[in-house]
């Protein structure tokens, strides 16, 4: 008798039909064979759903859904309405996954009984990986551990933009039910955030979570990716606006929002950091605060590094036209290069004693550690800048989104 399959897989698909195959073949290669996989294409207008209907045809346990575009939220419960595998786990349709990396999840969920398992994840930059894991231990955490190792810092650790659990939902592996619980009520119209919409409130239903160290899941980087282009600025906002409402309603349900609140005024924080390129919202009459103090309009500038963050303050430093670019830097040069971005070499470049250098990356902890690295390349200390948030630019913050 054929066994019914224990884990679904939800594959979110967007015009990523140069990436799809090797997506779908990693799920088709996995050693967990009760596997169901669930093709979700959001009306892409290039040849994924050419791509999914060829799979669907070529395999069994593999299921499509062709649908008008609506946005990730409404895709992700599409899936989730279709699933009937006992846990859920999603992948984008630009990733992969190494061969026992469910196994690897299921086994996790059935020894320890979590209703979630917490994983790591790589970040794959042109095949260049670096593992990224949760700030918090690996282990079982139930009753008395979830309030006082997870729900204190599960979304800030008390450094700026610093998770202690990664808001990614395709890291992670979820009881159906929880999800049935927490994801279907996202409110659709959420279109930043949607992973923390989801997450944060179903580790908070969960009675036991798991967090492993593996990290079999490769997160592909590009520069065109949703979450490094921008949008039109006042509609970013609005959405940083829903979607602080929405994770401050669902808290608020909780006894432990005393220690979510706090940590979602930090999340929100960084959200409007990368959302509007650098740059914060002030007044009418004063549009932008630069998060950067010792940095002052007509300064000779580099910018040293190109993830996320960096690429947004790339964009907004070059239009603002206040500034004297001079170059932008990053270790991994070479494999920015490779995706269009013009970077190059700090190390090569080393910048004059008029020239300061931003360092453009969020997290806190690694921002410090790329300052200590510049200054043993030999850049002065008083021409490295970092983020600054003073309390005249957070409470204008908090004011906007409703969280004071």
């Amino acid at each position: 008798m054929k066994l019914g399959p224990k884990i679904s897989v939800i594959v979110n698909i967007y015009n990523e039909d140069n990436f799809l195959d090797k997506c779908i073949q990693s799920l088709l290669n996995q050693t967990f064979s009760q596997l169901e996989i669930i093709l979700v294409d959001d009306g892409s207008t290039d040849q994924s759903a050419a791509i999914c209907k060829k799979y669907q045809m070529q395999n069994p346990n593999i299921r499509c859904v062709l649908k008008e575009n609506e946005g990730l939220v409404k895709s992700r419960k599409r899936g989730l309405q279709l699933a009937t595998g006992d846990y859920v786990a999603f992948i984008d349709g630009d990733d992969w996954v190494e061969a026992d990396w469910y196994e690897t999840l299921y086994q996790a969920a059935v020894k320890s009984g979590a209703d979630i398992v917490i994983a790591g994840h790589k970040e794959d930059l042109c095949g260049s990986l670096i593992e990224r894991k949760n700030i918090i231990s690996a282990g079982c955490y139930h009753d008395e551990s979830l309030c006082n190792a997870v729900y204190s810092i599960m979304l800030n650790t008390g450094e700026f933009s610093r998770f202690g659990i990664f808001t990614y939902l395709w890291n992670k592996l979820f009881r159906r039910d929880i999800l049935q619980a927490t994801l279907m009520k996202v409110d659709d119209q959420i279109f930043i955030g949607e992973d923390a919409c989801t997450v944060y409130p179903a580790i908070l239903r969960a009675n036991c979570i798991q967090i492993i160290t593996a990290c079999g899941y490769h997160y592909r980087q590009r520069v065109n990716s949703m979450v490094k282009v921008s949008y039109d600025y006042d509609l970013e906002l609005d959405r940083l606006k829903r979607l602080a409402q929405y994770l401050n309603e669902s808290f608020s349900l909780s006894p432990f929002y005393y220690l979510l609140y706090p940590q979602l005024q930090q999340f929100m924080l960084s959200q409007v950091a990368v959302r509007t390129d650098g740059f914060y919202p002030q007044k009418e009459t004063e549009r932008f605060f630069f998060p950067f103090p010792s940095i002052k309009p007509g300064d000779s500038i580099l910018l040293y590094g190109a993830g996320t963050f960096g690429q947004h303050l790339y964009r907004r430093i070059l239009s603002s036209n206040s500034y004297d670019l001079k170059g932008w830097y990053d270790e991994r040069a070479a494999q920015y290069r490779t995706l269009g971005l013009s970077v190059e070499q700090l190390q090569n470049t080393l910048p004059s004693a008029h020239t300061k250098v931003i360092v453009a990356f969020i997290d806190e902890f690694v921002c410090n550690k790329q300052s200590e690295k510049l200054i043993r390349w030999g850049v002065s200390c008083k021409n490295i800048a970092t983020m600054q948030l003073t309390a005249e630019m957070k409470g204008h913050i908090f004011k906007m989104l409703c969280l004071q």
